[in-house]
Order: C-alpha cells, then sequence, then structure tokens
C-alpha cells in the first residue's frame, strides 16, 4: 500500500492529522507526519523531504495549508494532494496573498 507524508499548515502541528494518522496505519498504510516550523520555507521542505527520502516507494504527499507550499517543492513523491492549501508561484509568499484584490 502506498505511503503518506501529511503536511500540516502554518499554525497547525502533527497531533491535527492524530485521528486521520491513526485510522490510516490501522488500516495498514504507512504514514509520516513531519513536525514543520523549522523558520523558513526551505527548511520546513528539507524536513518533508527528508520524510519522503526515508520511505521505500514514493509516498503521496499532502499538504494542507501552507502545507500545501511545502510539498510544492519536493522531489521524490508519487503524487502531490493539496487540501485548502496555498499554491504559490514563484517569488510569491503566502503572507503576500493577503494584499491582492479579490476578483
Amino acid at each position: 500500500m502506498t505511503a503518506l507524508v501529511l503536511v500540516h499548515g502554518l499554525y497547525h502541528c502533527p497531533e491535527h492529522f492524530a485521528v486521520v494518522a491513526d485510522r490510516l496505519r490501522t488500516a495498514g498504510t504507512e504514514v509520516v507526519v513531519p513536525e514543520l516550523h523549522r523558520g523558513s520555507l526551505p527548511a520546513d521542505t528539507a524536513v518533508v523531504q527528508a520524510a519522503i527520502d526515508s520511505l521505500q516507494e514514493p509516498p503521496v504527499a499532502l499538504g494542507h495549508s501552507y502545507g500545501g507550499s511545502v510539498i510544492a517543492g519536493v522531489r521524490g513523491a508519487g503524487h502531490l494532494v493539496y487540501l485548502a492549501a496555498f499554491v504559490l508561484d514563484d517569488g510569491e509568499s503566502a503572507a503576500g496573498l493577503g494584499a491582492m484584490p479579490v476578483t
């Protein structure tokens, strides 16, 4: 079965995925939920990349909120899933999105 890497948002923590992760593990799925908050997007991406690299097969990486920005920079995931996530262009930041006019 394909492993999952669940990546939380900026104001969240791995425990926010605890119920889902436990149910998936009970069903036989390998689940990794790395801790973010390393101080920068590149540092958080490196933590998730290390989690992906630790798995034997390409996992599905799911990013929620800020976690979407994080998974956008990883290599080796079989699939990327964006759950109510930020998908940013190069040079764009999630903080800058609030300044954009709504159209």
